[in-house]
């Protein structure tokens, strides 16, 4: 029997912040400057397919090699949905291989989105090195999410014959509920984005906070012993419980403070501009940020809980994918302030710490 190699390396680690590094000397001037406009996503489709296949940073990649082994030699399904077990059994034996077959489309369908959507590919070549990429490489997910967003370009950009998007839109959305087990949870949050307004509901919900804070602390207990909805977050929720408690210490409430930070203000702007100048925003851009804000919030509801903040950080992923496709808007449509700026450098040095981190943490 073929043993992989599951142990953490730095030495891949490094290779992995390298890799970062060619895609940051790509975009890094957007981060003070305007981005001229480009429709050109090649190098952002091979920097995201890359990052992924090799992404010797990120925790998952080890775990899913001890998966990949499981599922190979004993046909176990372990943590993941059907159809990445019968990717293992139908490709050769190569974990690498099995890697790009996953992100390699996600990253397909994700460029897709972002076209469908008109971004400037070069905005998106900014967002990857902001926080895209750590996002994107972590988790399986990342393919369902792809298609939940272009699934959803057909339903808030739809084609001439509107009846055919719809349904299209529909479709993809129903298939990427078999990419990925958490997506259901996350597209019951899409009616709500829908009638959600940015002006109002943004002040009402910020009032009501602190309130909806206290209240998710029974909630979270309920969810904590209901099987139907831990079942939904895989068989590896011992791994999310271990990573709350060591969360809890100060150092940890730190990081994560920081991590979280950039999300909320860039966040927070994107609302407020959009708020400010409707016109200048497509309908999708109105209702991604609605989605995103929306996730975000929901995140920041178990943010720290003591019995549940693992779902804030979950949630907070989710947030992420209609986060470019709002704040990619936002980012092309405004000069560069210095607040941006300030956002932007704030989420290269978590992702920046995070990989150096790892990498002496490893040696």
């Amino acid at each position: 029997m073929t043993q992989l190699y599951f142990d953490y390396s730095a030495s891949l680690a490094f290779v992995a912040l390298l890799l970062y590094g060619v895609v940051f000397l790509r975009y890094h001037h957007g981060i003070r400057h305007d981005m001229p406009q480009s429709n050109k996503y090649a190098f952002v489709a091979l920097s995201l397919i890359i990052c992924s296949v090799f992404a010797f940073a990120s925790h998952d990649t080890y775990h899913y090699m001890e998966h990949y082994q499981e599922m190979l030699y004993y046909n176990q399904i372990v943590h993941v949905e059907k159809f990445y077990f019968w990717l293992v059994q139908a490709l050769p034996t190569n974990y690498y291989l099995w890697r790009l077959c996953v992100w390699g489309p996600a990253a397909l369908l994700f460029v897709f989105a972002c076209k469908r959507y008109r971004l400037n590919a070069n905005v998106v070549g900014l967002l990857l090195i902001a926080f895209v990429l750590d996002n994107f490489v972590i988790t399986r997910g990342a393919l369902g999410f792809a298609m939940l967003l272009v699934g959803l370009s057909y339903i808030t950009k739809p084609m001439p014959i509107k009846f055919l998007s719809y349904l299209f839109g529909a479709i993809l959305l129903y298939l990427s509920l078999a990419l990925h087990r958490t997506i259901g949870i996350y597209m019951i949050f899409i009616p709500l984005a829908l009638f959600f307004s940015l002006k109002k509901g943004f002040k009402a919900s910020v009032v009501a906070f602190p309130f909806l804070y206290v209240l998710v602390l029974g909630i979270s207990a309920s969810l904590m012993n209901n099987p139907t909805v831990m079942s939904m977050f895989g068989e590896t929720i011992d791994t999310y419980f271990e990573m709350e408690e060591s969360q809890l210490n100060m150092i940890g409430q730190i990081r994560q403070v920081i991590e979280y930070a950039p999300y909320l203000l860039l966040m927070y702007f994107v609302v407020r501009n959009i708020s400010k100048y409707p016109a200048l925003y497509s309908k999708s851009a109105h209702f991604m940020a609605k989605y995103a804000y929306v996730l975000i919030y929901v995140s920041m509801l178990f943010f720290m809980q003591p019995i549940s903040s693992w779902i804030s950080s979950r949630t907070l992923h989710a947030a992420v994918f209609p986060l470019v496709i709002c704040s990619a808007e936002y980012l092309n449509v405004n000069r560069r302030s210095k607040t941006d700026a300030r956002i932007l450098f704030l989420f290269i040095f978590v992702s920046l710490f995070q990989y150096v981190y790892n990498i002496y943490d490893w040696m």
